[in-house]
């Protein structure tokens, strides 16, 4: 969807295309006062009603903010459903053996690159092989294979992110 608006900011025309929604502009401007001359703003019209240019953005309604060019998105790049299924995988395993917990950012305190290579690398081996319908180590779904494939890679990358940056987030 495509939208024409007026200099003072007022939606005019908006159509599937750009070429629509000129001519609908174009079919205004010959219906008002004669020699009134009007500048327009082009631009897709965003599922959510709003337009974009490259200073700011503007909703249907009128109201504006700043351009989100150049921002993360974290809504937009990160699955709610998967970051919940994650931490309850996480929840599930801050259990030990010993039947202590430990603490939520515990892995943040670091592990050797080679504890999260081997895993990750079992990891997916085993998500392959259940994908497959064949068995897997103590029967895990693979719901829990992918959220421990995440796991490990997270933490890689954290490691290699300490390592440029210094910055370990300690555990509180």
């Amino acid at each position: 969807m495509f939208v024409v608006k007026d200099k003072g900011g007022t939606v005019v025309a908006h159509a599937g295309s750009m070429k629509e929604a000129v001519t609908q502009a174009k079919a205004r401007d010959a219906t008002s006062d004669a020699g009134h001359t009007v500048s327009y703003q082009f631009g897709p019209l965003c599922p959510s009603g709003e337009t974009t240019t490259p200073a700011i953005r503007t909703a249907a309604t009128g109201a504006n903010r700043d351009s989100d060019a150049g921002k993360l998105s974290y809504a937009k790049g990160l699955s709610s459903q998967v970051l919940q299924r994650y931490l309850e995988y996480l929840d599930q395993h801050r259990v030990m053996k010993d039947g202590s917990l430990r603490g939520w950012d515990n892995w943040k305190q670091g592990m050797p690159i080679e504890w999260y290579r081997d895993s990750l690398s079992r990891h997916v081996h085993d998500a392959i092989r259940a994908s497959q319908g064949l068995p897997v180590p103590e029967n895990a779904s693979l719901e829990d294979l992918l959220c421990a494939v995440i796991f490990n890679a997270q933490g890689w990358l954290f490691e290699l992110l300490v390592t440029k940056s210094g910055n370990r987030e300690a555990a509180c």
